[in-house]
């Protein structure tokens, strides 16, 4: 299971914010200033690395790792 799989899973969008931030300031100490992430697929399938196979939950979550990277100074898309 995947990182996305299981801040998916947990439902929090306050962990998904977390995991956001502090993945951009790791990227930040290695020099790195953009992500292409985090992979929101809103179709409905079970069986892909997304973050949660409901499209609502995809974006919830997706939107509190997005906030958290950006407050930390990373551009993500």
């Amino acid at each position: 299971m995947s990182f996305r799989q299981s801040c998916g899973c947990s439902w929090n969008e306050q962990l998904a914010y977390k995991v956001g931030k502090a993945s951009a300031e790791l990227c930040s100490a290695r020099g790195i200033a953009f992500a292409f992430a985090p992979a929101a697929r809103i179709k409905l399938d079970p069986y892909s690395d997304a973050i949660s196979e409901d499209g609502c939950l995809s974006a919830s979550i997706s939107g509190a790792y997005a906030s958290g990277a950006k407050e930390s100074g990373m551009a993500v898309c």
